[in-house]
This record gives structure tokens, C-alpha cells and sequence, in this order.
């Protein structure tokens, strides 16, 4: 037992050196890297758009408008680990039905970072749909289409059950916090969390990155590594959602699932689903689709748990015809 131990010591001590020489280094991660990666995303859109910092509350949220105000209003919420560029495929699209409002949720993106002191699910949960609420009224919204996309479905549908007179329309893409129960390979993977590992990995963390993400890579638009930079600076940058997001989910369940509140919204719900997602199964989409009156639900093939990425066109198409069929309800 004493020789195994011993075995065991020497290469963790060595790997704990290594990281901590690692640490040592400098890291190509900053403000100012991070704003051009997102730029740099953004190169594939051509309809004008502003980047706003708008203040929510006491802190601020990263915005980008594409819009004069004239259309309805789509505000999108990007998932875990994202940030308002991860849409960058849908906003010449959808800028053509709506004015839209992207946002990055507080503690991701370029928005404010602040140190997340909460201690339950509640507290997490009410973190993000404060300053959304917060964020809404400093931009004078008063009703809008509110989409999300996997930890910003959870948002999404959180801001919709607390302030419905708010959503006209909902839409949940690949939503996340719908049941209770998850794969415990997905609870240790986001408790870990990835982004502690790119952190760790000082300067290696672009290459950490480009790795985990070489399918994202291979089929996206970009002939460079916009994506994965724009990714790596997001996850190199000071813990912040992450921490509060690991209040809601464990190893083993979802600790505030939404499936049974959402029977009770009256408005539109459009559920977006890809059919290979093997993160959230569409499964929990067709649940949902059977429990909540006003749903509708659009599964999209070759699409897994991200298709606004993955088959933007097939995504945007689904968008569109749910603003469609919702301007004819209200006719």
C-alpha cells in the first residue's frame, strides 16, 4: 500500500508543479482581448448593430441592438459558457421580423463580473431574473418576444413565470432546468466547471479550447479561430455565473425544475428542440409540449443541443414562423 501511494504522489506532485509553473505565465486573456474576439464573431453580420453597456440595477449588462425600434422587440439569452456573439448566425435573419435586443446574462460576456455571494437555488435563480427585469426597464421595454437558449432557457422561462405581463412570446431552445433528474456525467462536467480548467491551463488555454471546440471549428463560418477565442475569453475571464450557476445544478439533479410552472403561462411558447441533442433529450421537449396549452414544438434534424449554430437557417426559419403564427393569434 505504501509503495502504491508513493507511486501515486510522485506524478500528482508533478502535475500540481506543472500547473503551478502554468500559473506563473502570462495569459493572453483581458477586457480588451475579449471585446475584439467578440468582434471578430461578429464579422459575419452584416445589418448594423450597436454595442450598448446598459446599467441594470447595480451592474451593467453587455447589449448589442440590431434596430430602430420600428419592429417587435426579440431579446435572446445565450446559454452557459456563451455570450451574445454565440447568435451571430441569426441576427441578419431575424433582424428582418424584429428589432433585437442580445444580451449577456450577468457574470458571462462582457458584462459586469461581480462575485456571486447567494447560497441557494433561489438566490441564483432571482440573480439573473432581477437584473434582467432591472436591465428591461432602463431599456423601456414593455412587452417583448424573450427567447433563450440552454441555461438562458432556465432565464427565460424563470423571467416569463415571474413577470409574464412582460412576454408576449416565449421561446425555449434546448432549455435547460426543465426536470429534475440529470446524468450525473452532465452534473460533474458543469460542477467541475470547464472554465476552471481553461483558468488553470494559464496559456495553454486557447489550445485547451480550440480542442474541446474543433467541431464547432469544422463547421462553422469562420476561417480563423474567432469562435474558440471568443469562447476562451469568455472562460478565462474572473468566475462570475459560473458560480452561481453550480447552485442549481448538482451531480445528480436540476435543483428548481420549471416543466409543471410553465403549464401555467397563457402566452405563446415555442419550444425549439435539436434532434440529436444527447445534453437535454427532446424528450423533455415533448413533455413540455404535452403539459403547457399554449405550446408549440418544432424539432430540428441534423441539429444537436445547439441549432442556432448547428443549422442556423433550419433555426431561423423555425423563429420566424413562430412570430408568423403569433401575429396570427393576435389578428
Amino acid at each position: 500500500m505504501a509503495k502504491l501511494m508513493r507511486w501515486l504522489t510522485v506524478p500528482a506532485v508533478a502535475l500540481a508543479g506543472f500547473f503551478g509553473v502554468l500559473q506563473l505565465l502570462p495569459s493572453p486573456d483581458s477586457p480588451q482581448a475579449l471585446e475584439e474576439a467578440e468582434t471578430g464573431v461578429l464579422s459575419v453580420v452584416r445589418v448594423p448593430y450597436e454595442r450598448r453597456m446598459v446599467q441594470a440595477g447595480p451592474h451593467r449588462l453587455h447589449t448589442l441592438v440590431i434596430g430602430d425600434g420600428s419592429k417587435p422587440p426579440l431579446v435572446m439569452i445565450h446559454g452557459h459558457g456563451g455570450g451574445l456573439g454565440v447568435f451571430a448566425q441569426n441576427f441578419d435573419a431575424l433582424s428582418e421580423a424584429y428589432t433585437i435586443y442580445a444580451v449577456d446574462l450577468l457574470g458571462w460576456g462582457r458584462s459586469d463580473r461581480p462575485r456571486f455571494t447567494g447560497r441557494t437555488a433561489e438566490e441564483a435563480q432571482a440573480w439573473w431574473v432581477d437584473s434582467l427585469e432591472a436591465w428591461r426597464a432602463e431599456v423601456g421595454l414593455e412587452q417583448f418576444t424573450l427567447l433563450g437558449h440552454s441555461m438562458g432557457g432556465f432565464v427565460a422561462a424563470s423571467y416569463a413565470l415571474a413577470h409574464p405581463e412582460q412576454v408576449s412570446h416565449l421561446i425555449l431552445v434546448d432549455s435547460g432546468g426543465l426536470t429534475r433528474p440529470v446524468h450525473p456525467y452532465n452534473g460533474i462536467y458543469f460542477n467541475l466547471p470547464p472554465q476552471r480548467l481553461v483558468r488553470v491551463a494559464g496559456p495553454l488555454g486557447p489550445a485547451l479550447v480550440r480542442w474541446g471546440r474543433k467541431e464547432e471549428l469544422s463547421r462553422g463560418p469562420y476561417n480563423d479561430y474567432s469562435l474558440t477565442d471568443y469562447y476562451y475569453q469568455i472562460s478565462a475571464a474572473p468566475a462570475s455565473g459560473e458560480v452561481a450557476f453550480r447552485k442549481l445544478l448538482g451531480v445528480r439533479e436540476w435543483a428548481i425544475p420549471l416543466l409543471e410552472p410553465l403549464a401555467d403561462l397563457t402566452m405563446p411558447v415555442t419550444l425549439i428542440w435539436g434532434e440529436g441533442d444527447t445534453l437535454i433529450s427532446p424528450q423533455t421537449a415533448r413533455r413540455a409540449h404535452e403539459l403547457v396549452p399554449t405550446s408549440e414544438l418544432v424539432i430540428i434534424p441534423g441539429a444537436g443541443h445547439s441549432p442556432h449554430q448547428e443549422t442556423p437557417h433550419l433555426f431561423n426559419l423555425a423563429v420566424l414562423d413562430s412570430q408568423f403564427r403569433e401575429r396570427e393569434r393576435g389578428d
